[in-house]
């Protein structure tokens, strides 16, 4: 759940970003992830997830290159509540 709203989040600002800038998504991609083709794999499904590390890299990243004039993008506030507990299947060996 919280790992969606990151994403949505991080496209969000990547779009800002691209249509202030006139790069690329792909353009973006290698030079604040390292790699131009993560992005469009990431929306794609081909890469299901990125750390929080990569992800804080690459806001910082972006916020230090920022457009001026684009205002950076209304994002979805991500919070930390108790997911509802899942009942663990036993396993075999504690039947």
């Amino acid at each position: 759940m919280i790992e969606k709203i990151a994403i949505q989040n991080l496209f969000k600002i990547v779009s800002a970003f691209s249509r202030g800038t006139g790069k690329s998504v792909q353009t973006i991609s290698g030079k604040y992830y390292g790699n131009q083709s993560f992005l469009d794999d990431l929306k794609s499904g081909d890469v299901r997830s990125i750390t929080l590390r990569k992800l804080d890299l690459m806001l910082q990243g972006l916020s230090n290159d920022w457009p001026n004039g684009t205002p950076w993008p209304q994002t979805r506030v991500l919070i930390m509540n108790r997911p509802s507990p899942q009942k663990r299947k036993k396993s075999k060996k504690q039947s």
